[in-house]
């Protein structure tokens, strides 16, 4: 059975790789943060108000402490986030703007950021098994349809096929996570820059936590 890794996931487009770009926004990207982190934190500032707002948790804590709330809405028009990061109490950290993948070798253009702020995301699909807690992870999209399934429709029996769960009752979600570029904000202050991969401000309460496009 074919599981994910995360440096599998995390693909360069088009070849080379962008000129790196620093973790710290310049001014125009200071704003963008800034605009964000205000109107996240007015309006979902907890995780029962992502819920609310259509989020629901499709991970378990990451190793930068992120544990991630989707929408299942991937164009992320208007500055909407595909998703929302929570930290193990419940607290607002960041948020991911995603945009679907037209062409592999032009990152977006939009709202004053970089280019190289962009990260490409291969497809792949999303599941939670319960089992007494409910257990997360994920799958190559070849892996799923080899398992009969189609990601177009996601259904529970691949999942089951695959060996994550006893029977499609206990497939508690299974979702399809489409090609996208991703661009990835902390919403809380970062000494290491709000683009970067870690946050040193947020505690990490499980030391030996999976990344979030991990199978289990």
């Amino acid at each position: 059975m074919q599981l994910l890794a995360v440096v599998a996931l995390l693909t360069i487009a088009g070849g080379a790789a962008p000129t790196a770009v620093s973790p710290f926004p310049d001014t125009a990207e200071r704003r963008f943060v800034a605009a964000r982190s205000y109107e996240l934190h007015k309006r979902y500032p907890t995780t029962a108000a992502a819920q609310r707002g259509g989020y629901f948790r499709y991970t378990d804590e990451d190793r930068a402490g992120i544990i991630a709330y989707a929408n299942l809405r991937w164009q992320s028009d208007d500055h909407h986030p595909s998703q929302l990061w929570y930290d193990e109490r419940g607290r607002l950290i960041g948020a991911d703007f995603s945009r679907h993948v037209t062409d592999r070798t032009r990152r977006p253009r939009l709202w004053g950021l970089a280019p190289g702020r962009w990260t490409h995301f291969i497809e792949h699909v999303h599941f939670g098994t319960r089992s007494g807690r409910i257990r997360y992870g994920a799958v190559y999209v070849d892996s799923y349809r080899d398992a009969g399934g189609d990601p177009r429709h996601p259904a529970a029996h691949p999942i089951v096929r695959l060996g994550f769960a006893t029977n499609d009752r206990d497939v508690r979600f299974v979702f399809d996570f489409p090609e996208l570029w991703v661009v990835s904000v902390w919403l809380v202050p970062n000494p290491l820059g709000a683009f970067a991969d870690t946050n040193p401000s947020v505690p990490v309460l499980h030391r030996n936590a999976r990344d979030p496009h991990v199978a289990l």
